[in-house]
């Protein structure tokens, strides 16, 4: 049922990484079948899914397709690097990365960085020294609402809030991650300090 609500409302063209914490919401069907989806929609090998009619798509001079991922975390950093290790992929679509954030946080060792065992630029690994085809394909910025049916994503930048665009897509990766979980304990939102981001350690 979730699968059948998603497709429709984003379209064929966007694929939702769902965080780790997510997994025991699905059921093992659901989670094989989303993966093939996902690795589907990536590589362009057929689908044994149906799925809506692919919209025209916006191309650039260049011939190659927009594909805008929207994160750097462990979902969208791991589609991002595997792209530019397959030679066909990595010419056959602008990789267009949106995140707040522009470096990789490996989140498990951040508590060590708290007492000092480990120093934080050891925990991170800047987005940019991956590679992209332009300087202008990494976008500092939030993405705060999608047009999926004009296939764009409306930005806010970080560096100059009052400043809002559009990023026009052919195919979208969503893997803005996840928030830590309270659990619904009463005062734990407001007064603890939760582990997820470099400033927080």
């Amino acid at each position: 049922m979730m699968r059948r609500r998603l497709v429709p409302l984003l379209g064929a063209d966007t694929t939702i990484i769902l965080p780790l914490s997510c997994g025991h919401l699905l059921s093992t069907s659901f989670r094989r079948d989303y993966l093939h989806r996902t690795l589907s929609s990536v590589s362009g090998e057929p689908s044994t899914e149906q799925t809506p009619p692919t919209p025209v798509t916006l191309r650039h001079a260049s011939g190659r397709q927009n594909l805008v991922i929207l994160g750097t975390g462990w979902g969208s950093y791991s589609v991002f690097r595997n792209i530019k290790r397959k030679r066909q992929l990595r010419n056959s679509y602008n990789v267009i990365v949106i995140s707040p954030r522009n470096h990789f946080l490996f989140t498990p060792l951040l508590a060590s960085t708290t007492v000092g065992t480990l120093e934080f630029r050891s925990i991170i690994e800047p987005v940019r020294n991956t590679g992209f085809r332009d300087e202008h394909h990494f976008h500092l910025s939030q993405a705060v609402g999608l047009d999926a049916e004009g296939k764009r994503v409306e930005c806010v930048s970080i560096l100059d809030p009052s400043r809002s665009y559009h990023v026009p897509y052919d195919k979208l990766v969503i893997g803005v991650g996840a928030v830590s979980n309270d659990f619904n304990v009463p005062g734990v939102k407001e007064h603890a300090f939760f582990l997820k981001v470099r400033v927080c350690g």
